[in-house]
């Protein structure tokens, strides 16, 4: 069965931090993977759509939720500067469309569906690390790369050992 994408923000149904037609115009600009996300189906860039906003989701983030019903982790009740409280910042679609071209490279099967399943993500230290289905030791990725685009634009809203929870009353 197609997934369908439903990028609303802050909806309850919310699968995807950016819709197809944005993805497309994000990764058409990048010159070492546009030809590669061209020659995808459009089913096959959806799933890599939601597999890539639930390898974001699995983050620790400061603050919480905009919408305690929301579906997804953004929008958050802290934003950056550039984005209006209870909008979608444009940075977490960046990084959505960064973490695909991530994800992709290492995960990647012939026909470019996701080959494995991630249980566990963790974005700290200079390396992600990332967890799989039926594999207890995480691999992790200390060349920086990709994941150093994903955690520059996720910066603030990344709960890590270095962050310290600020409550505001």
């Amino acid at each position: 069965m197609a997934i369908t994408i439903d990028a609303s923000v802050g909806g309850i149904n919310s699968n995807s931090y950016v819709t197809l037609a944005e993805a497309n115009s994000y990764l058409e600009a990048v010159p070492w993977f546009a030809s590669t996300w061209d020659g995808l189906t459009d089913a096959v860039k959806n799933s890599w759509l939601v597999f890539a906003t639930r390898a974001i989701d699995r983050l620790s983030f400061v603050a919480s939720r905009y919408d305690k019903d929301q579906a997804l982790e953004f929008p958050r009740t802290i934003t950056d500067d550039q984005t209006d409280e209870g909008d979608m910042p444009q940075k977490v679609k960046d990084a959505q469309c960064e973490m695909i071209i991530y994800l992709y490279n290492h995960l990647g099967s012939d026909d470019g569906s996701p080959e494995k399943e991630i249980t566990e993500l963790n974005l700290g230290r200079g390396a992600l690390g990332i967890k799989f289905k039926g594999n207890e030791r995480p691999e992790y990725n200390l060349a920086g790369g990709y994941p150093d685009a994903v955690r520059a634009l996720l910066r603030g809203w990344v709960l890590s050992q270095y962050n310290i929870p600020i409550l505001r009353g």
